[in-house]
C-alpha cells in the first residue's frame, strides 16, 4: 500500500532524453523519488464527522454529500481502510457551491486536492499536453500525485460542460 514511488530511485540514469527536466531539478527529482502514501481512514467516526460538517455548511446538499461519502462507508466496512472516490460529475446551475463542497469534502477527509479549469481547453492536458509529447511534462494527474506524495489525491475537473472538443 504505501512505500510506492513515483519512479524508482535506480531508474533515474535510464530516463529517456526528454526526461532531463526531472534528472536537473533537484525538487522534481526528490518529488518523483519519494515515498508515497495513500490516506487511509481508521476510524469510522470520521465519516459521521464529515456528513455533519459538511450538511451543517451545505444543508442545500446532504444528497450530494451522502452520494460521496456512502462508497467509502461501504469500503471501510468491507475492510478496506484507503479512501478511494469514484469518479463523480456534479450538475447544477452557476454558483450553486459544487466546486466548493467538493473542496471541503476532500480537505475534511484530510486528501490533497487540485482543481483545474478546463473551460476552453482543446487538448486532453489533464493526462498530458500536447507539447507535453515533447517536452516531457507532466500530467495533472502525475503532478498532483507528485506534488503531495499521496496515491489518492482528489483532482477536481472545473467547468467541465465547457471544454472544446478535439481531433487530439
Amino acid at each position: 500500500k504505501s512505500g510506492r514511488y513515483l519512479l524508482d530511485k535506480s531508474a533515474i540514469d535510464q530516463l529517456p532524453e526528454n526526461g532531463r527536466r526531472i534528472k536537473n531539478s533537484p525538487a522534481l527529482l526528490k518529488a518523483c523519488t519519494q515515498r508515497l502514501h495513500l490516506v487511509e481512514c481508521t476510524d469510522r467516526r470520521l465519516f459521521d464527522h464529515v456528513r455533519k460538517t459538511l450538511e451543517r455548511k451545505y444543508p442545500h446538499a446532504s444528497a450530494i454529500i451522502d452520494g460521496l461519502l456512502r462508497p467509502l462507508e461501504r469500503g471501510f466496512m468491507s475492510g478496506r481502510s484507503e479512501l478511494k472516490l469514484r469518479p463523480t460529475i456534479l450538475v447544477g446551475g452557476p454558483g450553486t457551491g459544487k466546486t466548493a463542497i467538493l473542496r471541503d469534502f476532500a480537505t475534511a477527509l484530510d486528501l490533497p486536492v487540485t482543481r483545474i479549469s478546463v473551460a476552453g481547453n482543446a487538448d486532453s492536458n489533464v493526462f498530458g499536453v500536447s507539447a507535453g509529447w515533447s517536452t516531457a511534462l507532466p500530467s495533472v494527474m502525475t503532478s498532483a500525485v507528485a506534488s503531495s506524495l499521496q496515491l489518492n489525491p482528489v483532482i477536481i475537473l472545473d467547468e467541465l460542460d465547457k471544454a472544446q472538443t478535439t481531433h487530439n
